[in-house]
């Protein structure tokens, strides 16, 4: 019996030496991968903001992604690099997970949107998950008499024109000669979250 596990105690210290040996190099390729990504994120975070959800359109306005349901349009505040994380709405949305408290029902996401340097163009989905129910709504964001230093309140109650008419809201386009698509940018949604809403 001795001579036995004499003769295989080197073949298990080998498969030892090996089995270790894949374990480092296993968690050195963890490591490598982690710090990859890392890398990867920090250089879109300053060269490819969109990559990470993150669109500028202009004085200081950003719409950012907002996790399954469409954009946020922010007020942004809270950067690393080119990349907006977080700012003060300035089209007042409620943040997804607040909806999940009873006494919450209705959030409201930008689903499409356009822009040039004076104007933004949005069209939200506003979700009622009481009754399960969806519509639309409207916005033009007069740009031009924005700064990076102006109020997100003054932007809120000057400069965002909301309306629940798609015709009215055509109309105070084509008479502010407001040449802007509102399709440009269309968020890509889930299909499966989307049919669990009625269009109203």
């Amino acid at each position: 019996m001795q001579n036995i596990i004499s003769k295989l105690k080197p073949f298990i210290k080998k498969i030892l030496r090996v089995l270790f040996k894949s374990f480092l190099l296993l968690v050195g390729f963890i490591i490598l991968s982690i710090i990859t990504i890392f890398i990867v994120w920090h250089i879109f975070e300053y060269t490819y903001p969109e990559y990470l959800g993150s669109y500028d359109v202009g004085k200081g306005l950003y719409m950012v992604d907002g996790e399954g349901c469409g954009f946020c349009l922010l007020q942004g505040d809270v950067f690393q690099g080119k990349t907006c994380y977080g700012g003060v709405k300035i089209i007042d949305t409620l943040s997804y997970p607040m909806r999940m408290y009873n006494y919450i029902y209705v959030s409201e996401y930008v689903s499409e949107y356009g822009y040039d340097k004076d104007w933004i163009l949005a069209k939200t989905n506003v979700y009622n998950d009481s009754d399960k129910t969806m519509c639309n709504k409207y916005y033009i964001i007069d740009k031009r008499p924005i700064t990076k230093e102006t109020h997100y309140d003054t932007i809120r109650n000057k400069y965002v024109y909301g309306y629940t008419d798609s015709l009215e809201f055509a109309k105070i386009c084509q008479e502010k000669h407001i040449k802007v698509q509102i399709n440009q940018n269309r968020y890509r949604f889930n299909e499966s979250f989307l049919n669990g809403y009625t269009k109203k």
